[in-house]
């Protein structure tokens, strides 16, 4: 390899690292606007902010209290206790940017709402997430009430207006391999997905839960 070469390499190299260790996290105090006034009073208007470079990407935010599924057990492929079509939080991605969802498609800047689903467990999933649990995203001015949505063909179909596609615009849910302790945005190098860490405040009952979550923020499936 002639110096030149060598040197190109490690220039790409370091661009690389800075740019993989250039996403943040900061914590935003206020809700988005564009949600419907039912949905707004339900959400935390403590939110979480990932920039990168000089400027936000994306905002999300997570209910005040999300109810859990009664009777809930994990199993091999589902590990969040949530009951599909329910409502979890609000996203609003920046302006100025490129934005994709777990499939790579494309999400226009504004605001969503962040519903819970399953990934269907057919032929044309196999591989894409070790978990079937996902967030999609609903744009706001769609998704006024906060109640569970159990039309769930309906809904998935509402989210793919999201990326302008038939298919739900959808963010990944990860394995929890420990208790999370604090809000965290951490680096998956292997996926190179930037995926949040945080407690969701679940409620079963009349107990209150925290519910250990870690949602790819940035980041595609390989498959």
């Amino acid at each position: 390899m002639t110096l030149r070469l060598l040197t190109m390499f490690i220039v790409i190299a370091l661009s690389i690292d800075v740019i993989a260790e250039d996403h943040q996290l900061k914590v935003v105090k206020t809700a988005p606007k564009g949600l419907s006034k039912a949905i707004a009073a339900n959400l935390n208007p403590n939110g979480y902010r990932i920039t990168a470079g000089n400027g936000p990407v994306c905002d999300f935010w997570m209910l005040k209290s999300v109810a859990l599924k009664p009777g809930f057990k994990e199993t091999f492929s589902i590990k969040y206790p949530f009951t599909p079509g329910q409502l979890i939080g609000a996203l609003q991605v920046s302006k100025g940017i490129e934005f994709t969802d777990f499939r790579g498609q494309v999400v226009d800047p504004g605001v969503y709402t962040l519903r819970y689903g399953h990934q269907p467990e057919d032929g044309n999933h196999i591989g894409t997430a070790d978990i079937v649990d996902f967030l999609m995203a609903v744009p706001a001015k769609l998704d006024t009430d906060p109640k569970t949505i159990k039309d769930l063909e309906k809904l998935m179909k509402t989210s793919g207006k999201s990326v302008g596609a038939t298919h739900p615009a959808i963010f990944s849910l990860q394995t929890i391999d420990e208790k999370i302790e604090k809000t965290e945005l951490s680096h998956d190098e292997d996926h190179d997905f930037w995926i949040l860490n945080f407690n969701a405040n679940g409620k079963a009952k009349d107990k209150k839960v925290k519910v250990s979550m870690r949602l790819v923020a940035i980041g595609q499936s390989s498959e």
